[in-house]
């Protein structure tokens, strides 16, 4: 009875963690590989109407943004709600801090900084207008298009640097993330064959368990040994018949 109960307890933890394991691959794949990663809201940054560009400090914006220093890729994207030439494009740079300080220095700019689930912006006064961004060297990732996006950089310390082409303003910037692992799908298939494994396995345990015999226990029934039937005659009464004598007629 006792091994009945521990296969029982084995099969139980066995077919729950293949639950665990399975719901934890299906949860990756449809997240990391069918999404292309797990995709969040980085808020907008509402820029000074006269900025020609943005700067935001990566390591602040890190620390309230999940996943965006971890060990897998973290795709950022911006677009412009209200851009001063719709028809443009807009540029995403990311550059060391000292790189982007001396690329914006004298231009008029706006330092976004990321203050719980909102965007505080202090703005930097300037006369310059920046140089066309793109042609430098010192940039680590940088995209140029209508929704310029860029694998983060594990340099540190590091600024994004957004504005117009032109050195126009922006007008409001919509941030957002992506975080991605690489390698997601073979993950993914790999916790998906342990999850079928470890569900055979409990399988396996389960139907031993059901199928082992029970023991006798204390007040088992013993079988009897069969016992000789003693048949007990019972005496018959002996009948006598006495047959007349020869001679010996009876008197008229």
């Amino acid at each position: 009875m006792v091994k009945r109960i521990v296969l029982g307890i084995i099969a139980a933890l066995l077919i729950l963690g293949a639950a665990v394991t399975g719901t934890a691959a299906a949860w990756g794949y449809a997240t990391f590989v069918a999404a292309d990663g797990l995709a969040f809201d980085a808020g907008t940054i509402v820029p000074g109407q006269a900025d020609a560009l943005t700067v935001v400090d990566v390591d602040r914006f890190a620390a309230t943004v999940p996943y965006l220093d971890s060990l897998g890729e973290t795709r950022l994207r911006v677009t412009s709600v209200d851009r001063g030439d719709p028809s443009s494009t807009l540029f995403l740079g990311a550059a060391s801090t000292s790189d982007a300080d001396a690329f914006v220095k004298g231009a008029g700019y706006a330092v976004a900084v990321r203050d719980g689930a909102q965007w505080a912006v202090r703005e930097v006064p300037g006369a310059q207008l920046p140089p066309p961004p793109g042609e430098q060297t010192f940039w680590i990732a940088a995209d140029v298009g209508r929704a310029p996006h860029i694998i983060v950089p594990q340099a540190r310390p590091l600024t994004l640097v957004i504005m117009h082409p032109a050195a126009v303003p922006s007008g409001p910037l919509v941030l957002s993330a992506q975080f991605a692992i690489p390698g997601a799908r073979t993950w993914a298939l790999s916790l998906g064959i342990a999850a079928l494994v470890l569900l055979l396995l409990g399988i396996g345990f389960l139907v031993w368990a059901l199928r082992r015999p029970r023991a006798a226990g204390r007040h088992a029934v013993v079988a009897e040994e069969p016992v000789a039937e003693v048949v007990v005659e019972e005496p018959v009464a002996e009948i006598v018949v006495e047959e007349p004598v020869s001679g010996d007629e009876p008197a008229p």
